[in-house]
Parts: structure tokens; sequence; C-alpha cells
């Protein structure tokens, strides 16, 4: 089959895929790329809380999981209508975090009762101008509980196998490189085409896309692991009161 209809063949196999090109002297190769488009978004940082024990907020701090329930006003006769607000809480808080210097504060007041003037969640977004920040006054611990943590086990496995992706990745870029030089040498001396120098170099950068897109997932598969737990603290809040900031 001669370039031209060797060209064509492509052009028709590829009829209507938006796909990236590489232009060389006197032939245009088209290069897939479809599987390497999903290129990895930003890390959003975790939730952090503070709570305020009666001598002010504490330093934020990280929360794994949260679930945040905001109550409707009830409906009920205005007679009735105290009885009922102080029986349901405006908002109900879950977040599941590692135990730390707070914990045993948090479990003294689930068993006291004592309350705690505020509590407030920072959920940052993409944008970092664009955060939330809910306050929860006069709230009660309803419970605080404590139980072991086995999430890491996926987590180490996902982290073996993308080590073995990059190391086999590696492998096929230096063997990419060393016949893109070999090519590049022997067009010098014009003994090979631009279509076969055009088609080492997109495998030369495709190679090389696909690596970093796998580092990029491995660093942050080992930022989710290094906050891993053995032991993680989930606790339940009911607030009195509730105010929503949108920065």
């Amino acid at each position: 089959m001669t370039t031209s209809l060797l060209l064509a063949a492509m052009q028709i196999a590829t009829a209507g895929i938006s796909r990236p090109v590489i232009r060389a002297a006197d032939t245009t190769i088209v290069v897939d790329t479809v599987a390497l488009r999903e290129a990895a978004r930003p890390a959003v940082a975790a939730p952090r809380v503070a709570f305020d024990f009666g001598n002010g907020l504490s330093a934020p701090v990280a929360a794994r999981t949260f679930e945040i329930t905001v109550n409707g006003a009830p409906s009920a006769p205005a007679g009735a209508r105290a009885r009922a607000v102080s029986a349901v809480p405006a908002a109900q808080l879950r977040i599941v975090r590692s135990p730390d210097s707070l914990s045993t504060e948090l479990a003294r007041r689930a068993v006291e009762g004592a309350r705690l003037p505020e509590v407030t969640i920072q959920l940052p977004a993409e944008n970092a101008a664009a955060g939330v920040t809910v306050h929860l006054y006069d709230v009660q611990v309803m419970s605080s509980r404590l139980q072991s943590n086995h999430d890491d086990a996926p987590l180490r496995e996902r982290q073996l196998s993308l080590d073995e992706a990059i190391d086999q990745l590696g492998v096929d870029l230096d063997e990419a490189q060393r016949q893109l030089a070999v090519i590049e040498s022997l067009r010098k001396r014009e003994m090979s085409s631009s279509l076969e120098l055009a088609r080492a170099r997109a495998s030369v950068a495709v190679l090389t896309r696909k690596i970093g897109i796998q580092r990029e997932r491995l660093a942050l598969l080992n930022a989710e692991l290094s906050r891993w737990t053995p032991v993680q603290e989930e606790s339940i809040l009911a607030a009195g009161r509730v105010v929503i900031d949108e920065r």
C-alpha cells in the first residue's frame, strides 16, 4: 500500500474522533491519546472541624468523612412550638477523624451531657475562594465512638499496582527513546522517512504523558495513605442553632 493510501485509510478509521495530531514535514500522523484524557484533578483539602469547649475555638482538625443534616422548623401550634423546638435539633453533624487530644474531652461531654458553645466545620472547594463554613451553636455530643480502621488494605494494593505500572512504563519509555535516537540518526543520513520519525516522537510523548498521569495518581494515593490511622473516631453532634457562611 502506498503512503497516500495508508494515510487515507487512517483518516477513515479515525473519522469523527477528536484527537491531537503531530505534523511532520511531508505527512500527518494521528496520535491516539483518548485513553490519556483523564488529567489528574487538583486535590481538595479535607474538611476541618474546630471545637469550642468554653475557651474559644480550638485549632481546626481534619475530618476523614462528615455528614450534616439540617432539620426544618417544626409546624406546630404556638403553645407547643417551644417544646417541639427543644426536642428537635436544628442540625446534626457526624464526623469521622483520627483520635487526638480532643477525644477525651468529647467523650466526657457525651457522658455528662455538657454542651459546647460552638463547633465549626470548614468545607473547602476546588476553588479556594468558594468554601463554606458551617457554624453550630449550643452543641450536644450525642455519642463518641472509637473503631478499628482497615481501609488501608485496598489502598496499599493500589499502591503496588501503580508502582508496577510506572516501572513497566519506564522500561517502555527507555526503549521508545532508544528507537527515536536511532531513527533521528538515520534521518540525518536520509535513511528513514519523516513518517517514521514522527511516529517515534509520538510514541515517546504518549509514554511520557502516561508516566506523568500514573505518578500523579500515586501521589494522591500516598497522600491518602499518610492520613490513615489504625483507629478512627466517630462523633455525632446535635446543635440548637446553625449558621452557614459561604465565602
